[in-house]
Order: C-alpha cells, then structure tokens, then sequence
C-alpha cells in the first residue's frame, strides 16, 4: 500500500516536471523568435522621417504612395513659394512606358491651412496636364536628378532671406529638400524641367470657351 502511493506521488511529480519543462521550452522558443524579429526590424533612418514628413504633400494631389520610397521608376520634383504658382511633377515608368502628370497650383491654394476646410474634409484648387515621353527624355531627366542627389553640399542657415522657396525631389529611394535660398541644385533643376518639357507641353494648351446656352 505505502509502495503503490509513493509511485503514485512519484507519478505525479514526473507529470510536473514535464508540463514544467513544456512551458520552459515554449517560452525560450517565445523569447527567440522575438529577438529574431527585433533583430530583423531596421531602425528608422532620417530619409525615412523625411518621407513621412513630405508624403502628406504628394497625397493631397490623389497621387498614391507607400511607406517606401519611389524607386528607380518613380521621380517627384515638388516646387513651392508663397507669392508664386507651384507645381509637383510625377514620373512614373512602366515597363518600357513612362507618363507623367504636372499639378500647378496658383497662390493662396497651394497653403496646407486653407485647403483644409474642417477635420475630416478637405479642397484643393488646381489645374495640370497628363504626358507621355520617351525612354531617352526619361534617361536624361533622372541622369539630371542623380547628378543632384548624389552630390552633398553643406548650406548654411539662412541669414535674412524672406519666404524662401521649398523644393524636393525624389526618385531611386534618394531624397534632397531645401528651403534655403543658397540653394543653387534643386531651382536649376526646376528650370531645367520647364525649359526642356514643361514650357512645351503647356504651349500646346487648347483655349478653352465656355459653352452658353
């Protein structure tokens, strides 16, 4: 009798030691994987705070974007000055097809605190064109725009410059900004876009009438 409960109590002590032993095991599996996953998280870079910061200013056009960059098929050129039209430029390639579409906003409605209208809705005034261009245009723009984001140029703080205009470009996962009116890349590059395509296209604008009943 005293045999049968001491391998009875014995019995019960090896069931605890295993469920004991089940848990420890699940936990350091838990542990593992979740320092693997920590690990495998990259840290937010500067590049990537920037593009949060900027990406409310594309998306206010309807144009899609994610938490990535634009790659090398993507090119945003953004323009803004308080007392001037600006305008956002968006390539985007396709396989061997690349389109664009220009949006130009005229003073005050291109200021983020008279386009919103209340907490939930919002209204945007402007006037743009859609085009098509070739490989070769394609190549020559992002050549343009690779010259400038891969050149580092230190500027110093703005030191009496009134409403100074704000710039970016984005394309092949690379971003330069500026609001400082030192700034000499990002305006040649706006001049560049007009004089070689935009001027043109915009030429070739119909007049429109108004039809009157």
């Amino acid at each position: 009798m005293v045999l049968r409960v001491y391998k009875l109590r014995w019995s019960r002590r090896l069931v605890n030691m295993r469920v004991l032993l089940l848990f420890a095991v699940m936990f350091f599996i838990a542990s593992c994987h979740q320092q693997e996953n920590r690990s495998t998280i990259s840290p937010k870079t500067a590049t990537d705070s920037l593009w949060e910061f900027l990406r409310p200013k594309i998306e206010k056009f309807s144009i899609t974007t994610s938490e990535n960059l634009p790659d090398s098929n993507e090119l945003v050129f953004f323009y803004e000055q308080r007392f001037d039209t600006s305008f956002l430029v968006h390539f985007k390639r396709a396989k061997e097809e690349v389109r664009g579409v220009v949006y130009q906003v005229a003073m005050p409605y291109h200021r983020d605190e008279i386009d919103l209208t209340n907490d939930r809705e919002s209204l945007a005034f402007f006037e743009g064109y859609s085009f098509k261009i070739d490989s070769i245009r394609w190549q020559a723009i992002t050549k343009e725009a690779d010259i400038i984001l891969t050149k580092k140029i230190v500027l110093e703080k703005n030191n009496g410059c009134f409403d100074s205009p704000f710039y970016f470009l984005i394309f092949n996962s690379k971003i330069r900004c500026s609001d400082n009116c030192d700034e000499v890349l990002l305006p040649g590059f706006a001049a560049y876009l007009k004089d070689s395509l935009l001027n043109q296209c915009m030429a070739k604008k119909p007049k429109w009438t108004r039809v009157t009943q």
